[in-house]
């Protein structure tokens, strides 16, 4: 997807943003096309507010609890089975990289500035949050 143009007049709202986003993407399915930015708007936002004010956020936020990767589930279709730990980290690594996410679970700063969050890219790293 094209980078997002931000109009002149944008206060920097994430509803002002998000409609300039839309005019820019295909007319011809606009639910899906809103729900689908919206989605990826939100979902970044939140990643960069976490990483900006959790200390030590990232990877290791998305991880199950421990028992996860010991214990079989005890009943229904997945019965028996339990996911090791080199497994998520490989689910983990496709589904960053389908993100836009860094190897840590951040977004990147193209990521950002392609949603047209480059404000929120800078505070990042005003507060210290190393973006790639």
């Amino acid at each position: 997807m094209p980078p997002v143009v931000i109009h002149e007049n944008c206060s920097g709202c994430g509803t002002c943003k998000l409609a300039c986003a839309m005019e820019n993407f295909s007319a011809v399915q606009p639910a899906r096309a809103l729900l689908w930015i919206e989605g990826r708007f939100q979902s970044n936002l939140t990643r960069a507010i976490c990483a900006r004010e959790i200390e030590r956020f990232g990877r290791s936020w998305d991880f199950p609890p421990e028992r996860f990767f010991t214990e079989p589930t005890p009943s229904g279709p997945n019965e028996g089975y339990f996911i090791s730990r080199e497994q998520l980290e490989q689910l983990l690594d496709w589904y960053y990289a389908a993100r836009g996410w860094d190897a840590n679970g951040l977004p990147t700063r193209k990521t950002l500035i392609g949603l047209g969050l480059e404000d929120e890219a800078d505070r990042l790293v005003e507060e210290g949050v190393s973006l790639n």
